[in-house]
């Protein structure tokens, strides 16, 4: 089945005035010469054509440059692996952190899947990181396809919200290593190499062992049919000496702590089990936690 490309007007815009700019600045006044000479000839029309006129523009500039071709160039080569995609949407996003793809809300009409990919607009500045980026998530887009991959949104609704965002770092950490693992092995480019997952995973695993960093990486390097309960084990999974070390995250607030409490008193206990009913004291938590939960305690008693 052919995927159908669809691309965020917001985005191609900004790829293409990005591009004038560039190109402009580089000494190559032809581009924005032959841009201006049609956006000029849109002006002359009535305003409510305009919109509409100049999405068109865009989309042709986007593809007279090669950005299109790149994209479905990446798809192409990942077709096999994308069974059921219907669509794939290109968004406009500002910020690194909101990235990514993931697959769109299923239409009951629908006969296949959509998935999303949202992206900056300098990502298109290198083609080839461009290439990089698409082809690590359209390995995602894979594997929440795959029925053996096993993905369930629901997965993550038993972990209290204090810990929720915590165990989501650490599953995208993981999730991110297998995918430039299986990439790697495929001849193609990562996204990041090994040093960078080392040091993405340590932040998010602080009190691992030099020898058990190492080993989490190699076993999500090497996996080449990785699942989603195994993530999760990995991203909810804690040694139990782990929230007490240097730098480790408070298992109630998320944030890195060196400073730990000790916990004593069960009306302490019971104030925290209100927020968050499976925390144990043998958990930890940092002092900042610690006042607070002392204060509603005293409160309540």
């Amino acid at each position: 089945m052919l995927i159908r490309l669809r691309l965020d007007p917001r985005l191609l815009e900004e790829v293409v005035h990005l591009e004038l700019r560039r190109r402009q600045e580089a000494g190559d006044a032809s581009f924005f010469d032959e841009y201006h000479r049609q956006a000029d000839s849109i002006y002359k029309l009535a305003p409510e054509h305009r919109d509409g006129e100049f999405a068109a523009l865009h989309r042709r500039q986007f593809r007279a440059v090669g950005f299109e071709a790149r994209i479905t160039e990446v798809i192409s080569a990942q077709q096999s692996a994308l069974g059921g995609l219907e669509s794939l949407t290109c968004l406009r996003t500002l910020r690194p952190e909101d990235e990514g793809a993931d697959l769109a809300a299923p239409v009951a009409t629908a006969t296949g899947r959509a998935a999303v990919v949202r992206i900056r607009a300098a990502r298109f500045f290198a083609l080839d990181d461009l290439g990089r980026f698409l082809d690590h998530e359209l390995i995602h887009v894979g594997d929440l396809l795959s029925a053996a991959f096993g993905h369930d949104p629901e997965s993550l609704a038993g972990i209290s919200p204090h810990r929720r965002r915590l165990v989501q770092e650490r599953y995208r950490a993981a999730w991110g290593a297998c995918v430039d693992g299986r990439l790697s092995r495929r001849g193609r480019r990562p996204l990041a190499g090994r040093g960078e997952h080392r040091e993405a995973l340590h932040r998010c695993f602080p009190a691992l062992a030099d020898l058990e960093l190492d080993g989490l990486l190699d076993r999500l390097w090497k996996d080449e049919r990785p699942t989603h309960a195994r993530l999760l084990a990995v991203a909810v999974g804690r040694g139990p000496l782990e929230p007490h070390q240097p730098g480790a995250p408070c298992p109630l607030c998320g944030f890195p702590t060196h400073h730990w409490a000790d916990v004593a008193g069960d009306t302490l206990i019971r104030a925290i089990h209100l927020d968050v009913p499976d925390w144990e004291p043998d958990h930890g938590l940092c002092e900042r936690c610690f006042e607070m939960y002392e204060l509603r305690s005293l409160t309540q008693a």
